[in-house]
C-alpha cells in the first residue's frame, strides 16, 4: 500500500525527469526533497582523500623534525662518534617517514581526482593502516566503509569508461 504522498512524488519527479539522476530522501507535506545519485559518497570521498592528505603531510613533517632533531643533536654533542651514527641514523629514519607517507599522499590527490588507481591504492593503504593504532585504525576502517560501497565502485567506474585501451605496436 503506498504511503500518502507518494503519487505526488512520482509525478513531481516524472514532470522534471528528474528520475535517472535523483533519488527520493523524504517528502514533507508538498515539499520534495532531493538528493543526486552518487553525492553522498562524493563528500565521503572528498573527506577520505583529505584526510590521507592531511595524514601524509604530517608524516612529512615528522620525517623533517627527526632529521633535523638526530642530526642537528650528533653536531651539538661536538663528539665525532655522535656525529658519525646520527648522520646516518637521522636520514635513514627520516627517508624511511618519507616512504611511508609518499603513497598516501599519492593517493589522497589521486582520490580527489576521482582516479580509479587512487582507489585501488587508498584500499590497500586502508588496510594496512588497521595495525596502527589507535587513529590508523580509525582511518583504515573508514576507508574499507567508503572505497567498499557499490556507489563509489561506480563513481571510479565512470571514469575507466572513458578511457580507451592504447594499441601498442
Amino acid at each position: 500500500m503506498p504511503r500518502s504522498g507518494e503519487p505526488r512524488i512520482s509525478k513531481y519527479i516524472h514532470d522534471r525527469d528528474l528520475s535517472s539522476s535523483c533519488t527520493v530522501i523524504y517528502s514533507v507535506r508538498d515539499r520534495v526533497f532531493l538528493r543526486r545519485k552518487g553525492e553522498s559518497m562524493e563528500k565521503h570521498v572528498t573527506i577520505l582523500g583529505a584526510l590521507y592528505i592531511a595524514f601524509a603531510v604530517l608524516g612529512l613533517l615528522c620525517a623533517l623534525i627527526v632529521f633535523v632533531s638526530v642530526v642537528g643533536g650528533g653536531l651539538l654533542s661536538g663528539d665525532r662518534e655522535a656525529l658519525a651514527i646520527t648522520s646516518i641514523v637521522g636520514p635513514a629514519v627520516a627517508l624511511f617517514l618519507v616512504l611511508i607517507s609518499g603513497p598516501g599522499l599519492i593517493g589522497g590527490i589521486g582520490l580527489l581526482q576521482r582516479r580509479s588507481w587512487a582507489r585501488m591504492l587508498v584500499l590497500v593503504l586502508g588496510f594496512l593502516n588497521l595495525i596502527n593504532i589507535p587513529f590508523g585504525t580509525v582511518l583504515g576502517i573508514y576507508t574499507l566503509w567508503v572505497l567498499m560501497k557499490d556507489e563509489t565502485a561506480r563513481l571510479f567506474g565512470a571514469e575507466s569508461k572513458t578511457e580507451r585501451p592504447v594499441a601498442i605496436e
